[in-house]
């Protein structure tokens, strides 16, 4: 593993502990991840320069400066969700701590050519009109698509689905309508 390769899986590994609690401190870190505070240090200056974290208060004085306490910066990035079935469209979109920001469900009956790709398409649009385009390509990280039936996700085929009547149905004019990621599952 390069040098590059290595600060990066250490910064991962720092993201995916504080994303995943309420607040922490450095040290907890460098004690739960087993690493040097030096170590630490750098990488939460640097993640506290790009705003992906942010200072959340300050811990009890046991003597000395009070340490802070940091936390994931929620609304670094978003995640959009679709939910679509035989009648409706569901979207909602979360923050990094797992919480809706905006949710929404419209009457949309599906149907199997390119319109409805386009409406969804449409809806999705509107639904982030909060965002800029500039803020959706930066901010938005996917998009995941949640649809009744069994799926082939790396093929991104609908292989059957009984609530939509479909068979080998591809899902790739509805991933091309997005401009992130797109994650297909079944809505179980």
């Amino acid at each position: 593993m390069s040098g590059l390769e290595k600060k990066f899986a250490t910064k991962s590994k720092i993201v995916n502990y504080i994303i995943n609690r309420e607040s922490t401190s450095k040290v907890e870190i460098s004690k739960e991840l087993n690493l040097s505070m030096p170590t630490v240090l750098s990488n939460v200056k640097d993640l506290l320069e790009k705003g992906i974290i942010i200072e959340t208060g300050e811990y009890e004085s046991t003597g000395g400066r009070k340490a802070k306490s940091i936390g994931i910066n929620p609304s670094y990035r978003y995640a959009m969700g679709i939910v679509i079935t035989a009648n409706h469209l569901g979207m909602v979109l979360v923050n990094l701590k797992y919480e809706i920001v905006k949710s929404e469900r419209i009457r949309l009956k599906f149907v199997s050519d390119m319109s409805y790709c386009s409406q969804v398409a449409d809806y999705a649009t509107k639904f982030l009109d909060h965002m800029n385009d500039a803020e959706q390509k930066e901010k938005l990280l996917g998009v995941g698509i949640s649809i009744p039936g069994i799926i082939n996700q790396e093929q991104k085929l609908v292989i059957k689905s009984h609530a939509l009547k479909l068979e080998n149905y591809s899902l790739s004019f509805l991933e091309q309508a997005f401009s992130v990621p797109v994650y297909f599952s079944n809505d179980a």
